[in-house]
């Protein structure tokens, strides 16, 4: 049985990993009604504007671990999802398609270091007896 403040991190813990989860798939598909909105029906611009964030998710998770480990896990997280949030609104006010295939790689970087730091920090600071139902949550 958890305590109340174990109780407590183990909800912020959920919340952490849910939200995590969330924010990859989220930002992986918000690109179409977009790019219905700017009238793009290039399949190569459409192509380019969807890789943009993969590309930032694979050059995000090859540095996620020396940063976490550097800077620590939850400060990374907190600054991550930081410019996690600023990519999001930027993409949102250009409406050039360059700019937004540039913030898409900005914001694929963040999440690719999210997605390997947020199951980490969760699994090391929740109590054990949920630490493997609250990873469940993450994707």
């Amino acid at each position: 049985m958890l305590d109340p403040a174990e109780k407590r991190l183990a909800i912020i813990c959920f919340l952490l990993s849910l939200f995590g989860g969330m924010n990859f798939g989220y930002n992986l598909t918000i690109i179409t009604p977009a790019l219905a909105m700017l009238g793009v029906d290039d399949a190569t611009t459409i192509s380019l504007l969807t890789s943009a964030l993969i590309a930032g998710c694979m050059a995000g998770s090859l540095v996620s671990g020396p940063v976490s480990f550097r800077h620590g896990r939850r400060l990374s997280v907190l600054a991550l999802s930081a410019v996690s949030a600023a990519a999001c609104v930027l993409v949102s006010l250009w409406a050039n398609v360059v700019w937004i295939g540039i913030w898409r790689t900005v914001l694929g970087f963040t999440i690719g270091s999210l997605t390997a730091i947020i199951p980490t920090l969760v699994a090391e600071t929740t109590p054990s007896e949920v630490r493997g139902k609250l990873n469940t949550f993450f994707q």
